[in-house]
């Protein structure tokens, strides 16, 4: 899902990898599992901005009807860092944002980390 960058950065900044997905505002994200997608949740010590990847299949159709539900709760849409991003409000630490390419649906607790996702190199 990471790419090999992202994977050693985090290594490099001793990230401890949860496995207990939180709830909150993330909410999504959590919907994203329960629907059967994949996700990651890293932590530090120091309280920095947790890193949150999720990503799961979801067919156009779909995908049409999520982004249309998003942007009535308010996420705007925007080609950075990838096209066709929808960007959530920011609450706290977290700035979440998705995408969707060839079927599969990503998501991110910061908006850069897409760049991260192997898939949209």
């Amino acid at each position: 899902m990471l790419s090999a960058p992202a994977l050693a950065d985090i290594t490099a900044a001793g990230w401890t990898l949860e496995t207990d997905l939180p709830g909150g505002h993330s909410g999504l994200m959590a919907s994203m599992v329960d629907q059967g997608g994949l996700s990651c949740y890293w932590t530090s010590d120091g309280g920095d901005v947790p890193l949150w990847y999720g990503q799961m299949a979801m067919d156009e159709g779909t995908w049409s009807a999520t982004r249309a539900e998003l942007t009535a709760a308010g996420y705007t849409e925007s080609d950075e860092p990838v096209t066709a991003t929808l960007l959530g409000e920011r609450w706290g630490d977290d700035n979440p944002a998705l995408a969707n390419v060839d079927g599969v649906t990503f998501y991110v607790s910061q908006p850069s980390y897409l760049t991260s996702m192997v898939a949209l190199q």
